[in-house]
């Protein structure tokens, strides 16, 4: 039995790696999208969040490592939210 480490073998810091890339290109993809939209912002922040939060809890459970900039964009995406509650309200009036 050899202690020396197999080429074919993947070690943990790797198993994650391609998880952990795509969610940081979704992430950088809707902040774009969240930053650059117009009048639309209330639906990219609430698809933010949504994100955010599964992405929280990848890093938590599956990816490893330190969720820092998911929970900094969800804390940015909850307060357009926040400033934006009245907007929300209607337009959930108005799909009733």
């Amino acid at each position: 039995m050899s202690l020396a480490p197999s080429l074919t073998q993947t070690s943990p810091v790797h198993q994650g790696r391609a998880g952990h890339i795509a969610l940081w290109i979704v992430q950088i993809a809707l902040a774009a999208m969240f930053l650059l939209a117009g009048s639309s912002k209330l639906f990219g922040a609430l698809a933010l969040v949504a994100t955010m939060i599964g992405a929280i809890a990848a890093h938590l459970f599956i990816v490893g490592g330190s969720p820092a900039m998911p929970v900094i964009l969800l804390f940015g995406s909850a307060g357009v939210l926040w400033a934006r509650r009245n907007q929300l309200l209607g337009a959930l009036r108005t799909v009733r």
